[in-house]
């Protein structure tokens, strides 16, 4: 037994060994690609840009808000200005894609291979920080939400859930980054996960601004300061309630806010920010003295050597905003504000304003040299541009913006789009002032240019209003509508900037500038904005179309015949898809051929009428008269072609199809009109009688029509010109005349019977003419108006 035992015991040591081994190996394996993955995203954080600055190793700047750029048109409000820096640039992610995918390929390599490791959570934290980073938002936030529901209490909790909250706002689904950011407050409390807190708070705060409610936007802090236990976080939360009333500039209760600062116990970088925009209130509440003081002070700690490019700021900011407050009284005095001013003084007080405009361009030359690619030095160039713009100065204020954008800031974005406003306006000033001169009341040019010529006015017009400059902008607006042809539906977007800018000052050509609008382009967004305005109903928008055909209708009440033709023809040319289309063509060849007397053009528009409406009611109604006139142009049988063209009549009158002359026509329906339109002119059906004409308007033959339009008549008549019935005629009169000579005797009385047949034939026969040809017969009474063949034709318009 004892020799036996080493023998039994041998193999199960060895699978314990190599058990042993591979499971060290997976371990070692899976150590080493979570590891991996983690390393690379300390890479991928450190050489993005704005990952950096949030290393608190410079203080903060901090602008008021300036409402003086007017945003660019839109219907919809703008997105939160701090939901651009989730945003990581194209050229920031480009040089580390290849990192971030790879930690990707690691997480899902360990989910895949190690579903219940300890390294799923990690895991699958930093995929949705991946996902984050490459904008998809919508697999960073899958990624988040399978964490939450794998492991809720994971010490990466407070960090997915703000993840969570970015993944929502990037979204727009605003509510529910508000709830997944309270939910994060929660949990970062409960672990003391203090820098996800203060984010959370940010973020609350920034949301809330942006909804425009300052209390909501201080409410995060204020909880934060009474429940917080840490005295240098609580001296830290309570800058950021002085921060956001200073930025909203409030600023007498951001000074009592920064003040509140040192009653807890604040770093040495909270405190310098605290005294330094503790100051810059002073300097904007106009305690001048008091701010230089503290200023001063400031600079002269030691403790603050390594941050004085930023006293350096806010000392120019001060003297700028002396400068402005002595051309404040300045402006004050020579309205006659200032009893007993003489005008010495007003010189001397210029003269004080030329000197400290001198010592304050020094200072911003030291600060060139001394504080390169400052922000602080940044945010003064952009606030001292704007006062340049105020004034007017645009080359000046230019300068300062070009030098502001460059260094990346709180308001560098700004800054370059008034640099790029500035520059817009001198090129479009440039270009409209000539052409302004060039295009008088009349108008001149194609329209194509107009309407080119227009858009620039306009574009140097919305330059004028972003500016500021309400009463260029109309001027630059109104020529704009001037210019632009009348049927060119961009106008309505200038009359309607224009009617902006009277809104308030000039009601009356307001209303009559909407009025406009509304009546010329009902269908436009413009036109729209016009009906709601005047609180009418969907129904009062008219189809243009429909405006343009009754326009038409108007002529022809009023006895302008060649106006109305033209009018009818121009609806049908125009607008072929509309339902207006086969009615308007019918006119126009009614009115050529009953008041103008000229048949040829109402042939050209009845013919034009059955080629592109073949199934319109009013095709089918001059259809045989059509066919009439082409027949007779190719001289076939006429008296056959009557015949058939009444029986076609009589089928289609049997079958309700026709409507009696003098009769309305309804307008067929169009859904897509948003009023249903009137019923047209009581205009009696044609009767033409159209003489031979020489080709049709496609210049071939009915039967070789390759339309198929005219199949119809293919089937009435044969090679030579006779249908079938004539045929039959002739066949039956000469059985009849075979007869006769067989018998050769006729009595009286059959002689009378056939007489009387005869004459009954012919009494049908007349019965059945069409309308024309009867009208033919009639004696001609001196008070009945001729025929068309009978007048002289008066030329064509």
């Amino acid at each position: 037994m004892r020799k036996l035992l080493p023998v039994i015991l041998a193999p199960v040591i060895l699978a314990i060994v190599l058990v042993g081994c591979a499971s060290y190996d997976n371990f070692t394996t899976l150590f080493n690609t979570y590891y991996n993955a983690k390393r690379i995203m300390m890479e991928v954080e450190d050489s993005f840009a704005y990952e950096k600055e949030k290393d608190r190793d410079k203080p903060r700047v901090i602008v008021a808000e300036q409402h003086t750029l007017a945003e660019e048109e839109t219907l919809a409000k703008p997105k939160p200005e701090f939901l651009k820096e989730f945003v990581v640039p194209a050229n920031h992610l480009k040089p580390v894609e290849t990192k971030v995918d790879s930690i990707l390929m690691k997480g899902s390599k360990i989910l895949a291979n190690h579903p219940k490791s300890a390294y799923v959570d990690g895991s699958l934290f930093l995929m949705a920080k991946s996902h984050f980073f490459k904008s998809e938002w919508q697999q960073s936030q899958i990624k988040c939400q399978e964490l939450m529901d794998v492991r809720p209490n994971s010490d990466f909790a407070p960090e997915i859930h703000l993840i969570l909250a970015k993944n929502y706002f990037m979204q727009e689904r605003y509510e529910s980054g508000e709830q997944a950011l309270s939910r994060t407050v929660d949990i970062a409390w409960g672990q003391n996960n203090y820098e996800v807190l203060s984010e959370a708070f940010r973020l609350q705060a920034e949301l809330a601004l942006y909804e425009e409610n300052l209390d909501d936007a201080l409410k995060p802090y204020r909880r934060a300061v009474s429940q917080g236990d840490d005295g240098g976080l609580r001296a830290t939360w309570q800058f950021e309630i002085g921060a956001i009333l200073y930025r909203k500039n409030e600023f007498e209760r951001a000074y009592q806010e920064f003040e509140a600062v040192f009653n807890h116990s604040p770093n040495i970088m909270v405190e310098f920010e605290a005294q330094l925009y503790m100051a810059a209130c002073l300097a904007r509440l106009g305690r001048f003295e008091e701010s230089r003081d503290l200023l001063e002070e400031l600079a002269d700690n030691s403790n603050f050597e390594e941050w004085k490019g930023w006293t350096w700021a806010e000392t120019m900011n001060l003297h700028r905003q002396e400068i402005a407050y002595q051309m404040d009284s300045v402006t004050a005095l020579e309205q006659g504000n200032g009893a007993g001013i003489k005008p010495k003084d007003i010189m001397d007080l210029r003269a004080s304003i030329g000197e400290s405009e001198r010592v304050l361009e020094g200072m911003e030359q030291n600060a060139d040299t001394a504080y390169i690619g400052n922000g602080a030095v940044a945010a003064y160039y952009f606030q001292r541009g704007l006062d340049k713009f105020h004034e007017g100065r645009y080359t000046d204020a230019r300068k300062y913006f070009s030098q502001s954008k460059v260094v990346r800031s709180p308001v560098h974005v700004e800054a370059g789009r008034y640099f790029e406003l500035l520059n817009t306006w001198e090129k479009k000033t440039a270009m409209a002032l000539p052409l302004m001169g060039r295009f008088n009341e009349t108008g001149t040019g194609s329209d194509s240019l107009r309407a080119d010529v227009a858009a620039a006015l306009f574009e140097t017009g919305r330059v004028h209003e972003r500016l500021g400059n309400p009463d260029s902008a109309l001027v630059y607006y109104d020529y704009a509508a001037h210019t632009c042809p009348a049927n060119n539906e961009a106008r309505a977007k200038y009359l309607f900037a224009s009617a902006r800018m009277v809104e308030f000052s000039d009601y009356d050509r307001f209303y009559a500038l909407y009025q406009e609008i509304f009546d010329k382009y009902p269908l436009t967004e413009y036109g729209e904005i016009a009906r709601e305005e005047f609180e009418l109903s969907e129904n009062a928008i008219v189809d243009p179309v429909l405006k343009k055909y009754q326009g038409g209708e108007r002529q022809l009440e009023s006895e302008s015949f060649p106006g109305a033709a033209r009018q009818f023809a121009s609806v049908a040319e125009n607008h072929p898809g509309s339902d207006l289309a086969p009615r308007s063509l019918y006119l126009a060849g009614w009115v050529w051929e009953r008041k103008l007397n000229d048949n040829d053009s109402a042939f050209t528009y009845y013919k034009r009428l059955v080629d592109r409406y073949p199934d319109s009611e009013y095709a089918l109604d001059v259809l045989p008269s059509v066919m009439f006139a082409m027949a007779k142009r190719d001289g076939l049988n006429l008296d056959s072609l009557q015949k058939a063209t009444q029986s076609q009549r009589a089928r289609r009158t049997d079958k309700g199809d026709e409507t009696p002359p003098g009769v309305v026509v309804p307008f067929p329906e169009n859904e897509n009109n948003r009023q249903k339109p009137k019923r047209g002119l009581s205009i009696p059906r044609p009767q033409i009688n159209l003489p031979t004409l020489d080709v049709d308007v496609n210049g071939q033959s009915v039967l070789d029509d390759t339309t198929g339009t005219f199949n119809p008549i293919k089937n009435i008549f044969g090679a030579d010109g006779k249908d079938e019935s004539d045929k039959k005629e002739e066949t039956r009169k000469n059985d009849e005349e075979k007869k006769k000579k067989k018998s050769g005797l006729k009595s009286e009385e059959k002689m009378d019977e056939t007489n009387q047949k005869n004459k009954t034939e012919d009494e049908e026969a007349d019965a059945v003419k069409p309308v024309d040809e009867q009208k033919k017969e009639e004696p001609k009474s001196e008070e009945k108006e001729k025929s068309p063949d009978e007048e002289e034709k008066p030329k064509k318009e």
